[in-house]
């Protein structure tokens, strides 16, 4: 009975674990006075406050024979350049701030 009720418990902490990954709070990967950029769920928010611009992207599900194989670069201007990757990940350079984040998909696989 005691043995059952430990691996009651490993079971239910460990799906804790697995289930609080998926949430959908808002995780900032970055806050300067130049850039901010933040993730919630697939949706990840960039903002070039030295530009005053705006800039959204979410991450979906493609085939593998239609998923992209090279980098592509997605916005480019004075202040920010934002590169997708092969993966799902993003490559984005702060011009004005001198600093380069890279955030990776999230997933199971």
């Amino acid at each position: 009975m005691k043995n059952k009720a430990i691996a009651f418990i490993l079971v239910l902490g460990m799906l804790l674990c697995f289930f609080t990954g998926c949430s959908k709070a808002t995780k900032v990967i970055a806050d300067t006075d130049t850039i901010y950029i933040a993730r919630t769920g697939t949706e990840t928010l960039i903002i070039d406050r030295t530009a005053d611009k705006d800039y959204t992207y979410r991450t979906t599900r493609v085939k593998k024979e239609n998923a992209p194989t090279e980098p592509k670069t997605s916005q480019k201007t004075d202040t920010i350049e934002i590169v997708l990757l092969p993966g799902g990940s993003m490559e984005i350079t702060d011009i004005v701030g001198g600093k380069v984040y890279t955030i990776h998909r999230k997933g199971l696989f």
